[in-house]
């Protein structure tokens, strides 16, 4: 079985020909990696719900988030 390479890595073949200009500085873009702490609540709110990370959510998503998002 042959896997398509991670995007990131795609990617960085597409552009390893091209120079950026010296003008400008680089965007940092991390693939996930959070570089702060994570406030407080968010850590209070995972723990509570610990519970909803034994499945992943629907491809279509999740109906209380889409209602959520109208709210919104």
């Amino acid at each position: 079985m042959k896997f398509e390479p991670y995007p990131f890595e795609k990617l960085t073949n597409l552009l390893k020909d091209i120079k950026p200009s010296t003008k400008y500085k680089p965007a940092i873009l991390t693939i996930g990696e959070p570089q702060f702490k994570t406030p407080s609540f968010v850590q209070d709110t995972l723990k509570e719900s610990t519970e909803l990370l034994k499945k992943y959510p629907k491809t279509s998503g999740e109906e209380y988030l889409k209602k959520l998002n109208e709210i919104l």
